[in-house]
């Protein structure tokens, strides 16, 4: 090979590098934007959003909301989801309506959260 061929071979080679580098790109920022966390944990509006808290995080917040829970220290990742959760879901529930209380049967549907 000669080195204008060369020279051309790695022409070609950098501009596929750069649409691939743009490609990708583009697609991080719309993974980036789908799993982002909501801002607080009272915010989120489906149990899988509390999966994006780390256990520190939820923890924090259930001493911040004084909610007593003597095992909350030791308790899985997977089982303060459900506390938390729980308690969302019975202080939006206080706030929206005391008439009916039919809101036990959702209480651990995730059905419509993305598996990550």
């Amino acid at each position: 090979m000669s080195a204008a061929s060369i020279r051309k071979e790695i022409a070609s080679l950098e501009k596929k590098l750069a649409k691939l580098e743009l490609k990708s790109a583009k697609e991080k920022t719309k993974s980036s934007s789908s799993k982002k966390k909501a801002a607080s944990i009272s915010k989120c509006k489906k149990k899988c959003d509390l999966s994006k808290f780390t256990k520190k995080e939820m923890l924090e917040w259930i001493e911040k909301k004084d909610i007593a829970l003597k095992k909350a220290s030791t308790a899985l990742k997977d089982d303060l989801i459900k506390l938390v959760w729980k308690y969302l879901n019975s202080d939006s529930s206080d706030e929206e309506s005391d008439s009916d209380s039919d809101s036990d049967s959702s209480d651990d549907s995730d059905s419509d959260c993305d598996s990550d």
